[in-house]
């Protein structure tokens, strides 16, 4: 189990069972975790490096800077399944080293890397990628969108290849807010209702879900009352 003071950097890995702590740093600002290693930085202006669960020793650290771009910025996690043997998280990439700024795709990018190893996965870009939320569904789908629903693109967790993206114009489909993303399936809604997509190709799964849950678990999703902040367990129907 890792535990994190975010207000006032502090992180202590300890286990579950006996609550035993294994390490602690009161510098280290983690990002990630996967059952063997903790990905974070120390003190948060590091780079980001991976750290063994059992005795805080260094598996793994990356370069000054990312390569291409000028600096490391804030990370967060990638949500995830029950699956705790791989683990992902996106983080700031600063800008390009080279680049034109009268070019209209030009931003800031965000990388996408594995907890592991801090392998890089994939490259986000675009005006809205400093803050780009993605979610992995355990299937070997990414879902990415842009803070406000704008724009949701799921990429494939092994090559980075784009599989689909909403919206898509030319099918005259609008995009969704996504609230969950579990064994492939993309729970959302738009104003027109709750529904599931399928995380591999973007299509209708289900169009009439009467609530877009914020989590799913086997056989349960849990969904907050907007007008209470109660927070509510419905079993699954299918």
């Amino acid at each position: 189990m890792v535990a994190a003071h975010m207000s006032a950097t502090y992180t202590a890995v300890l286990t579950a069972r006996e609550g035993e702590v294994l390490w602690e740093d009161p510098s280290f600002l983690p990002h990630g975790f996967d059952g063997h290693v903790v990905a974070g930085e120390a003190g948060g202006q590091e780079p980001p490096e991976g750290r063994a669960v059992t005795d805080g020793s260094t598996q793994w650290r990356l370069p000054d800077a990312p390569r291409d771009f000028t600096e490391w910025g804030p990370a967060e996690p990638v949500n995830g399944t029950e699956a705790t043997d791989e683990a992902f998280f996106v983080i700031q990439a600063g800008m390009p080293r080279e680049y034109d700024p009268r070019d209209p795709d030009f931003a800031e990018r965000t990388l996408l890397l594995r907890v592991s190893d801090g392998e890089q996965i994939l490259e986000l870009g675009g005006p809205d990628s400093r803050s780009l939320p993605c979610s992995h569904d355990g299937q070997g789908t990414f879902v990415c969108q842009t803070p406000y629903g704008e724009e949701v693109i799921a990429y494939d967790d092994r090559s980075g290849e784009e599989l689909w993206r909403l919206p898509d114009e030319t099918a005259g489909r609008i995009s969704l807010r996504v609230t969950a993303v579990r064994h492939g399936a993309v729970y959302g809604s738009t104003d027109n209702g709750a529904l599931i997509l399928d995380a591999r190709t973007g299509q209708d799964r289900v169009t009439d879900l009467p609530l877009a849950p914020l989590d799913v678990g086997p056989g349960f999703g849990l969904v907050i009352a907007p007008t209470t902040a109660y927070v509510y367990l419905h079993p699954a129907t299918g």
